[in-house]
């Protein structure tokens, strides 16, 4: 263990210069060249801290008051955002948020991924980055008789409720207003996840902003509510605009929002949502980008770095409810897309025929199964677009990526570190990073999806 990092104690009274942000969002500051991470600092603010805790290679800091200012911080406008953890960036400019994504995705590459001479656009950005969030999941809480949502501060159970959430959109905070007056009469009903009593567990919302539908619903412990369903007629009645109600059942404990089982208490189960001259059907359940305006984008730059050509086979991997996929080829010669979630390949399915796009095929099962499978029998496709999980991607799927040899690769990455880790593969093998472009998702937030083309080398 390092001498400096040892000599320091959780209380003790430290004055530092923030240098960067990192993963996370905290800022970096150094003890005699050691690290010490203070969450809420923007780089080049001045502060006075008190060590939380000490680990082998580094500490962790509350601020207890700024010195000097660094002039990319500003003053956040939520009344709540240093006690939600929602929007660890509210305190940061827009342009300095900017830069601190950049900053994320260049330390990743060049730390990570050993990759220094690689070209990175500047973040595509909102013009406006407030009111993005088409989609919540709010916990329940109770004061006095009345129910009320919000979100728990983090590493605890104490319910935050915002007087708006500035990052919803307007619809899904009204939703969250409506939710408080149906719920009332159950407020004697909520689950203590203590002692696993009570049926009502979270509510949730989704807007679809390209048609105006409107998808709400609760989570139970039981497909049966207490009040007989009434909590959904008046929920209706205070939102006209809602156009569909479902109750999820999930009877487990656990962290895990929804469970695997939803009813249809009115509508038809589902919101269309409309990007890109595209219809999506998305029900409950169905993972699908937050901020609408910045997924036509993400279309967009994909799209633009694909360049599929009308007679090519495309694989879409990962590719969830098929979005990234049809919005990309939809003139390609052929699509395949592979995504382990069974619901979502149904409505990866639904979507296609929804759109017309009869070239298009999804299969279930995961990626570094049938991808190989595939290219096992003979089947080739030209031009990838990988979608995954924070994990990145698989080994195996690097591998017959490679093998396949496909014209070009994109790659969406919502994880600089693990985008980092198999790009130096895929440059290892000869292939050559043409371009890389950060679009910012989630304003006010740490978070940063990059979109990164991949060429494949020469034939020697």
């Amino acid at each position: 263990m390092d001498d400096t990092v040892a000599r320091l104690r959780p209380g003790d009274r430290l004055t530092v210069r923030v240098e960067r942000l990192v993963a996370g969002g905290e800022g970096l500051a150094r003890v005699a060249g050691q690290v010490v991470f203070v969450p809420g600092t923007a780089p080049g603010d001045l502060v006075e801290a008190k060590v939380l805790t000490v680990q082998k290679r580094h500490a962790r800091a509350l601020v207890t008051s700024i010195v000097e200012t660094s002039p990319g911080r500003v003053d956040p406008p939520c009344t709540v955002a240093d006690r939600c953890g929602g929007c660890t960036w509210q305190h940061l400019s827009h342009e300095a948020q900017g830069q601190a994504r950049l900053g994320l995705v260049g330390d990743a590459l060049e730390r990570i991924g050993g990759l220094r001479e690689e070209r990175i656009e500047p973040v595509l950005a909102m013009a406006h980055p407030w009111g993005y969030r088409a989609k919540a999941h709010w916990a329940l809480g109770r004061e006095g008789a009345r129910v009320r949502l919000g979100w728990f501060a983090p590493r605890s159970h104490d319910l935050v409720v915002p007087d708006a959430c500035l990052i919803q959109h307007p619809d899904v905070d009204a939703l969250r207003a409506a939710f408080e007056e149906a719920l009332a009469p159950l407020a004697g009903d909520l689950r203590d996840e203590r002692t696993g009593e009570g049926w009502l567990r979270s509510a949730f919302a989704r807007v679809a902003t390209g048609t105006g539908e409107c998808l709400a619903g609760v989570v139970g412990t039981t497909s049966e509510s207490p009040d007989g369903g009434a909590w959904a007629k008046s929920l209706i009645r205070l939102m006209p605009r809602l156009t569909t109600v479902v109750l999820n059942v999930h009877p487990d404990g656990g962290n895990k929002l929804l469970g695997r089982e939803t009813h249809v208490l009115a509508g038809p189960g589902h919101v269309i949502e409309r990007i890109d001259g595209l219809d999506f059907s998305l029900a409950a359940t169905s993972f699908f980008q937050v901020n609408p305006e910045q997924t036509a984008a993400l279309f967009r730059v994909v799209r633009s770095l694909a360049q599929v050509r009308h007679d090519e086979r495309v694989l879409d991997a990962y590719c969830g409810v098929g979005a990234l996929g049809l919005a990309v080829a939809r003139d390609a010669g052929e699509l395949t897309g592979i995504e382990v979630v069974p619901s979502a390949v149904v409505d990866a399915r639904a979507n296609a025929a929804r759109n017309a796009m009869r070239h298009a095929r999804f299969l279930e099962g995961t990626v570094e199964d049938l991808l190989p499978t595939l290219v096992a029998g003979g089947w080739r496709p030209d031009v990838v677009l990988v979608d995954p999980p924070r994990k990145g991607l698989e080994g195996s799927v690097i591998d017959a990526l490679l093998a396949v040899r496909p014209r070009r690769i994109v790659y969406v990455s919502c994880e600089p570190a693990t985008l980092a880790r198999d790009l130096s593969a895929f440059v290892a093998a000869g292939w050559h990073v043409a371009r890389v472009q950060p679009i910012d998702m989630f304003p006010q937030t740490a978070h940063v999806e990059t979109v990164v083309l991949l060429e494949r080398p020469a034939v020697a």
